[in-house]
């Protein structure tokens, strides 16, 4: 985050010069620190070796927000070349309403079936090879993908293997639609102190969820506005 500040804050020459120094080791969260619109502006000075390494990196609503920032002809290279499933993660992601829920939730998530014991979820969590980087919560789901509850990770470690995932989950936690706006989503993980929410469609089926740090810049955004207003300059 401090290496993008400095990049905002440089002029043209500086940014190109640290962009070069950076290169050879160049830190992919880097860019997702960045101000949407000041990537948008500068994308073109970043190698396209970078951007592609970004894009396999990073969870699909990190790697979908560097790509609303390339053109045409770049975003279709560079989805043609990343693996199938990953591929069609950022394409839903990107398929949604830009300041939605459904463009700020990542399709990558821990669902566990509600039949499950914890033995049950513990094994799927050490066997499974696409887990999320970050995840706090597991979400709980019906025969029908329909989201039921959750259950935060340090009861599933902390509780016997035989308990049912349906005697300790949380019923009817927080759920937001895929189509709310992202300020009424900052707005609730604010009120209720979330580190993770569910993201559903019409049928309340589970589409993804948004984690804390997804919101934060939202917060910051929304802050920053209404300051700017109460100063009479928006």
């Amino acid at each position: 985050s401090e290496i993008a500040a400095y990049l905002q804050i440089f002029n043209d020459d500086h940014r190109a010069e640290l962009i070069k120094f950076l290169e050879k080791d160049f830190d992919v969260r880097i860019l997702v620190e960045l101000e949407p619109s000041f990537l948008e502006k500068i994308i073109d000075e970043i190698d396209f070796k970078i951007i592609k390494k970004a894009i396999s990196k990073l969870d699909s609503d990190e790697a979908a927000n560097i790509l609303r920032a390339l053109d045409s002809d770049k975003k279709i290279k560079i989805l043609s070349e990343i693996p199938k499933k990953d591929r069609l993660f950022i394409e839903d992601n990107l398929s949604y309403e830009k300041n939605t829920a459904g463009s700020l939730m990542q399709k990558e998530i821990v669902k566990i079936p509600l039949e499950y014991d914890v033995g049950n979820a513990i094994d799927f969590l050490r066997k499974s090879n696409s887990l999320p980087k970050v995840f706090y919560d597991l979400f709980i789901i019906d025969k029908n993908e329909k989201f039921i509850g959750t259950v935060p990770l340090c009861t599933v470690i902390s509780t016997i293997r035989k308990k049912k995932i349906f005697t300790i989950m949380k019923k009817k936690r927080e759920s937001v639609h895929f189509s709310i706006d992202q300020e009424e989503v900052a707005d609730i993980f604010r009120k209720r102190n979330l580190t993770s929410i569910a993201v559903v469609n019409d049928e309340d089926k589970l589409l993804g969820m948004i984690n804390v740090d997804d919101v934060v810049d939202v917060i910051d955004d929304e802050a920053e506005e209404d300051i700017l207003k109460l100063a009479g300059v928006v």
